[in-house]
């Protein structure tokens, strides 16, 4: 079984690799606002095809977008750029919950956009931004649909997404396809590789001339070293030659990270950009900064967050009949010791806790670094029993497979504790 999945892997990386490097013939000239970057990490990196960042990567790889760690479902980056260049992305994403233990799926709708008064688009060569006395309405628009998917360790996905562009009184707009692959621990510990096609299938027409949408291919590498994430991209837009991008990301805690990034693309002032990113289970804040000589400093800031409606549950009345038993069936409970028992009302999740078969899809969990949901288990299960050393290790043990050492050390402290007190 493992040969097959690693001979999989292997196929897709081939296939994807020589999509990459047959793509010298393509032409280059429209869809430039799909190549450039809309979220501060995006910009702050550079090199981001193999970051397993969620739902941040939902415009440079789709695969991705499963590798969500945290909570967060909604993300909105807008930028405001100097003279009059405006971008925005908007993404809602949504995990099937009810999934197959060994496989994990995601859908997310997004909207991207840039506006511009002073950009001729002829001389926006994919790489920079350049300032022209033309001052045409210049805006673009991309909608699409995503898909995500992860068995074990191999995450693939696709977005199909409707791509217009309005210039001056002419608009036109194309349908268009991207794929992605995310291998994680390939071959090796820590490391992890991945591959997209972006903008696949489609070409503008204005008047009677058709021009090709800017393919992007992408080949990236992830190493981690304790809390160094080294990050490196090939990246090649239309008929340019390849160019390398590289990124860093330092990790202080679990929650603030910083970041560096070289952009081997850029050809105007410096290629040199930085970022901060503060992420929490249900928010997260990243700012990045960049520069492009005539525009100037551009700020880049991205908002995401959990987003759950409202709830408002109405109390139904009960028959006093039903009261009345209540009342009758706590007294009798008061007899019994309250340890002995475990209380329905600190486990909503479940009327009835079978705590082997829970324990059991716990260590499956983990062993197929499902690590979210090992978590959400062990968790429930210290809920039940808080002072079992096997239940805290685990927990300690789904932590660090995720590399939240904070909160590792903290559950293998408390094992090492309580295996002190038994002992005395």
């Amino acid at each position: 079984m493992y040969q097959k999945i690693t001979n999989c892997k292997l196929i897709c990386f081939i296939l994807f690799a020589l999509i990459f490097l047959q793509t010298a013939v393509l032409a280059f000239r429209a869809g430039v606002p799909l190549t450039i970057g809309y979220t501060a990490e995006h910009i702050a990196l550079s090199a981001v095809t193999a970051q397993a960042s969620g739902i941040n990567a939902v415009l440079y790889n789709p695969a991705a977008v499963i590798a969500e760690e945290h909570e967060r479902n909604f993300l909105s980056a807008y930028n405001k750029l100097p003279e009059d260049v405006n971008s925005y992305l908007l993404v809602y994403s949504n995990e099937f919950k009810n999934f197959n233990i060994n496989q994990q799926a995601r859908l997310s709708l997004f909207l991207a956009g840039l506006d511009a008064g002073k950009i001729n688009q002829t001389l926006i060569d994919g790489r920079d931004y350049i300032l022209t006395n033309n001052t045409k309405k210049y805006s673009a628009l991309q909608f699409g649909l995503s898909s995500s998917f992860k068995n074990k360790n191999f995450l693939y996905g696709f977005n199909l997404k409707n791509y217009s562009e309005n210039i001056a009184d002419y608009k036109s707009s194309t349908f268009l396809f991207d794929a992605g692959i995310l291998i994680k621990n390939f071959f090796i510990d820590f490391l992890d590789v991945g591959v997209s096609a972006l903008n696949l299938g489609g070409s503008l027409k204005f008047t009677n001339e058709s021009e090709k949408i800017s393919d992007v291919y992408s080949v990236g590498l992830k190493y981690q070293i304790f809390r160094f994430d080294f990050l490196a991209d090939l990246k090649k837009i239309g008929t340019v030659a390849p160019k390398l991008n590289m990124g860093f990301n330092f990790r202080f805690d679990d929650n603030l990270h910083f970041m560096f990034g070289y952009n081997g693309i850029k050809t105007i002032d410096h290629s040199i950009s930085l970022g901060l990113a503060y992420m929490r289970d249900n928010y997260g804040i990243q700012y990045a900064y960049d520069a492009f000589s005539e525009l100037g400093a551009l700020h880049y800031i991205t908002l995401s967050f959990a987003f759950k409606p409202l709830m408002f549950d109405v109390p139904k009345r009960e028959p006093a009949k039903k009261i009345a038993d209540d009342e009758t069936k706590k007294e009798k409970a008061t007899d019994i010791k309250a340890d002995t028992i475990i209380q329905p009302t600190t486990l909503p999740e479940f009327e009835i806790l079978d705590i082997n078969a829970l324990e059991n899809q716990g260590k499956l969990a983990l062993k197929e670094n499902n690590t979210n949901l090992a978590i959400k288990i062990f968790e429930l299960l210290i809920k039940a029993q808080p002072e079992n050393i096997e239940y805290l290790k685990l927990l300690g043990d789904a932590y660090y497979a995720k590399k939240d050492f904070t909160n590792a050390v903290k559950y293998y402290e408390q094992v090492q504790k309580i295996a002190e007190q038994l002992m005395k």
